[in-house]
């Protein structure tokens, strides 16, 4: 069973909107199927330049995806992107993306994924953070089973 994700970008006061309309319209989304909060996490971890393995650590990071709103404990739910995260990704300088990419790829998160499919998460993620429009907006994560 698979991990439904969308990335919305919305004021988190719609949060609770977002979960019953299940991530779409009238919110525009961008799709990335499989990205959760641990994977989110594993990246921040190997940005800041700590130990993936500290498991601990990445859960305490994990935690910090602000979720505000459960439709029902099977989902879906609605979680906040943590600004400091987005700030992380978006100050990666160019000729770090390879080897960041390659070493997120080759965490327990990635067990089976392609570099590609981990090239795209980064890539996805970069876009966003990397957004002039955000204003007063967040990036939100709609995730469901």
């Amino acid at each position: 069973m698979g991990v439904l994700t969308d990335l919305i970008v919305a004021d988190p006061a719609q949060a609770k909107e977002i979960c019953q309309t299940h991530g779409k319209k009238p919110f525009p989304s961008v799709d990335i199927k499989g990205f959760d909060q641990i994977k989110g996490a594993t990246l921040w971890s190997i940005l800041e330049g700590s130990d993936v393995s500290d498991v601990d650590y990445v859960v305490g990071l994990s935690e910090k995806f602000t979720l505000l709103c459960e439709e029902s404990d099977d989902g879906p739910w609605v979680y906040q992107v943590p600004d400091e995260f987005l700030k992380l990704i978006a100050s990666t300088e160019d000729e770090a993306v390879g080897e960041m990419v390659e070493a997120w790829s080759q965490t327990e998160e990635f067990d089976g994924y392609s570099l590609e499919d981990v090239q795209f998460y980064f890539d996805t993620l970069f876009e966003a953070a990397t957004r002039s429009d955000l204003g007063s907006k967040k990036l939100l994560m709609w995730i469901c089973l």
